[in-house]
């Protein structure tokens, strides 16, 4: 197994349950699609996971901002033909063809402009960002038919892959005969073979020196308007926003007054900011999940940066997001050159 894909399978963590055996599968399907996919780009990679924290300028008047700080954390920093660019990974549910509408929105999209900005204040003006998107798949395990079903048990294989002894077995003594988690990692790892543009898209974004100064001035604005909410109280609702991602808000029921924030339900979150390490970013520090919290709904924002509140019955589970975000981390990270060494050296690659 090549050196890169190897590391990235192995940043997902073995699953526990049922529900985290499907997730791993698609997430190791996907990632090794992936893998696949963009194996002969010609990116070197300066750094990896890298988090920034500076200060908040008013661009006209070169005023620091007294109230916040703005921090997070840069998937990668990569190069090509003496370009360098930041990476940005997601994963998504919509169309990616080159045409489709998903690229549109990145023309004003706030956390490239953000994460741009950061960086040309730390001194290195990049020259865009290389958008990576994985689609999440809308296959699902399935039932396999008789004719199917011999043929895996005679000969131990599906789509391609040897099943494991585990698998194995599981499925033979199904009753049902669906697929276990690894044959359907095998069936998808098939179809992002077959159909690597449905999975997968990479576009290079670019921002003008005067748009990211028009996202300074946001910012900039944005500070001061979360400082007066805080202030003033005003933690106006937005139902528009209640089931933005498919699912109930977590605060739904203090919103409409079904529960309290001093009930048994909530707990204090540990952190206000997970998706850092610097453990001095607290309050004052703004992240983009956290401007986009205020943008999108200030009752939220309220409680889960206000008070910090989480509900006790919330997992801090590995999500699927997090799955692919570690893998690729480890995928990127893992040297070019010395995946080349390895493989020369377990004459897995011959040069001419």
């Amino acid at each position: 197994m090549h050196p890169r894909l190897a590391a990235a399978l192995s940043a997902i963590p073995p699953p526990e349950t049922e529900d985290q055996a499907l997730r791993s599968a698609i997430a190791r399907g996907l990632v090794t699609g992936y893998h696949h996919r963009w194996i002969n780009e010609d990116w070197a990679v300066e750094s990896i996971e890298q988090e920034f924290h500076i200060p908040i300028f008013n661009p006209h008047s070169k005023r620091r901002s007294v109230l916040y700080t703005h921090a997070g954390k840069f998937d990668g920093i990569i190069s090509k033909n003496g370009d360098s660019y930041l990476l940005e990974h997601k994963t998504c549910r919509e169309e990616i063809g080159p045409a489709s509408p998903y690229w549109t929105r990145l023309s004003i999209d706030t956390q490239i402009s953000g994460y741009l900005l950061a960086s040309w204040h730390q001194g290195k003006k990049l020259d865009g960002v290389l958008y990576d998107v994985i689609r999440k798949p809308e296959i699902r395990p399935k039932l396999l038919g008789l004719k199917e079903t011999s043929m895996v048990k005679l000969s131990g294989m599906y789509c391609n892959m040897r099943l494991s002894p585990e698998a194995y077995q599981q499925f033979s003594l199904s009753r049902d005969f669906r697929e276990t988690p690894e044959m359907f990692q095998a069936r998808l790892i098939q179809d992002t073979l077959e159909r690597p543009d449905w999975y997968f898209g990479r576009q290079l974004i670019t921002r003008l020196a005067k748009e990211l100064l028009t996202y300074a001035e946001e910012l900039w604005r944005t500070q001061k308007d979360i400082h007066a909410a805080l202030s003033s109280g005003d933690h106006r609702r937005n139902d528009k926003a209640c089931f933005a991602y498919r699912s109930p808000c977590e605060y739904l029921g203090l919103c409409a007054g079904h529960d309290q924030p001093s009930g048994p339900q909530w707990r204090q979150l540990p952190t206000l900011h997970p998706e850092l390490e610097d453990p001095s970013c607290g309050p004052t520090t703004l992240t983009h999940s956290r401007i986009s919290t205020f943008t999108t709904c200030r009752r939220k924002h309220f409680y889960r940066y206000g008070l910090g509140i989480t509900r006790w019955d919330t997992p801090e589970p590995l999500t699927f997001g997090s799955l692919i975000h570690e893998a690729l981390a480890a995928w990127w990270g893992t040297e070019p050159a010395a995946c080349e060494r390895q493989a020369l050296q377990t004459g897995r690659l011959v040069k001419s």
